[in-house]
């Protein structure tokens, strides 16, 4: 018995066992060839797509999906009406909605591309509704994030220096990758922290970005450092022998220790913020 003579017991089988209330409508074969009047469960056991009660192969399209064509985005093609356009092809089920723009390492772009699509390709998504047309793709490279000695590769300078999506960033150049480079990696030591007070083996990525601390330097402990900046006699204690030293450099005075508030000038305000230590020493 030849194939096609099995095919109609076959449907009539399912049609017997499915009941009669079963739904009945367009069904899309593996080919992208379409049948009108399938019951549901015959078009998927066919390996078919069944496209919905009542429907008909007028009314729909097989395999389609988003096409891009320069600046705008077409849904309902199948590949060959697609690029038979002249466009770029998303795949059969893919909507306008979660496609963009990617940009790869080479600065070239590529149109009609998911968000995981993209990263499989090693680029950059652009965000979904754009289009390689309006998009100027920048050059890529690997960004070394301060806090965490971490490198990460294929970023642009904007989103690793500017925008800091990784957190405090250093690019390292165009075409720059990972292997190729050593991110900085942090020690320990003490770390003078804003209100004078000083924490003993605290890491420098630690001190410097999450307790805005000044990090002392590597295997430097708080006995070897002066936190108490307002102390400037060294006595720690804050008082009126530190005000008669600030006197002594009073005026413009550039990278000055007394010039507590950087303003190149040991001034009033240099008094008044003195006076908010004044005492012993944290």
């Amino acid at each position: 018995m030849k194939r096609i003579e099995l095919i109609p017991v076959f449907v009539l089988f399912l049609c017997c066992v499915s009941g009669a209330q079963a739904q009945v409508g367009a069904c899309c074969m593996p080919d992208e060839s379409c049948i009108d009047g399938f019951p549901e469960q015959i078009c998927i056991a066919l390996g078919g797509e069944f496209m919905g009660d009542g429907t008909l192969c007028s009314e729909i399209t097989c395999g389609a999906g988003a096409c891009v064509i320069d600046d705008y985005c077409i849904e309902d093609l199948n590949e060959t009406e697609c690029l038979t356009a002249g466009g770029t092809w998303a795949g059969a089920g893919v909507g306008c909605w979660e496609i963009g723009a990617c940009c790869l390492i080479d600065q070239t772009c590529i149109d009609a591309t998911t968000n995981n699509g993209c990263y499989d390709l090693g680029g950059i998504f652009q965000d979904t509704g754009t289009f390689c047309a309006t998009t100027e793709c920048e050059p890529l490279g690997a960004c070394c994030i301060s806090e965490t000695s971490e490198c990460i590769d294929n970023t642009t300078y904007h989103d690793c220096e500017i925008d800091s999506i990784y957190g405090t960033g250093t690019w390292q150049g165009e075409g720059s990758e990972c292997s190729q480079v050593n991110c900085p990696t942090y020690g320990y030591g003490a770390c003078c922290l804003p209100w004078g007070e000083c924490w003993d083996f605290i890491e420098e990525s630690e001190c410097m970005f999450e307790l805005n601390g000044t990090y002392q330097g590597d295997n430097v402990s708080c006995s070897e450092s002066h936190c108490c900046v307002w102390d400037l006699t060294y006595d720690d204690q804050v008082n009126i022998d530190d005000v008669f030293a600030l006197l002594g450099v009073w005026g413009p005075c550039s990278y000055c220790d007394e010039d507590f508030n950087d303003d190149g000038d040991v001034n009033i305000d240099d008094i008044f913020i003195m006076l908010g230590y004044w005492g012993e020493c944290p």
